[in-house]
């Protein structure tokens, strides 16, 4: 929601929730790519507060972010209810092609992690970020490895 500029800044604000959001997470403003100043929730996700506890590096961080946004283009999370958003049945929207389907980018990713990994532990990692479990100890360094991996693979 846009709210007017207050005391005297003449930059628009994105507010991202109520005083309660502000109470219950850490947030943080930051500018917008628009100029904008908006607040950023640190701490939602246990990819977050893994972060914050020293659990993984910002570089880790990073690479599970990406793996997140993979699964979002691949449509495994809903982020708009905008039908015009969606592939669907639109006679007005065509399908992807096969070479930029989020679904052959998942695909991609998957194999990557598998590389570095193993199958095992690559179906593990991907179910920890999508379902943001926590990572118990035993796994940490497998799961600190896959995503060096992804990192090293895709984000340099």
């Amino acid at each position: 929601m846009k709210q007017t500029p207050t005391g005297i800044s003449d930059k628009p604000i994105n507010d991202v929730g109520n005083e309660a959001t502000h109470q219950h997470h850490n947030v943080t403003l930051e500018q917008g790519e628009d100029g904008s100043i908006r607040a950023r929730i640190t701490d939602q996700l246990n990819i977050d507060r893994m972060l914050k506890a020293g659990r993984i590096t910002t570089t880790e961080h990073r690479a599970a972010e990406f793996l997140l946004e993979v699964f979002v283009d691949a449509g495994a999370f809903v982020k708009s209810l905008n039908p015009a958003d969606t592939t669907g049945s639109s006679k007005y929207k065509k399908p992807p092609s096969m070479m930029t389907s989020g679904l052959m980018r998942l695909r991609d990713v998957a194999h990557c992690l598998e590389e570095g990994v193993g199958e095992d532990d690559a179906v593990s990692i991907c179910m920890i970020i999508a379902k943001d479990l926590d990572v118990h100890e035993n796994f940490i360094d497998n799961f600190r490895k896959g995503l060096q991996h992804l990192d090293e693979a895709h984000l340099r």
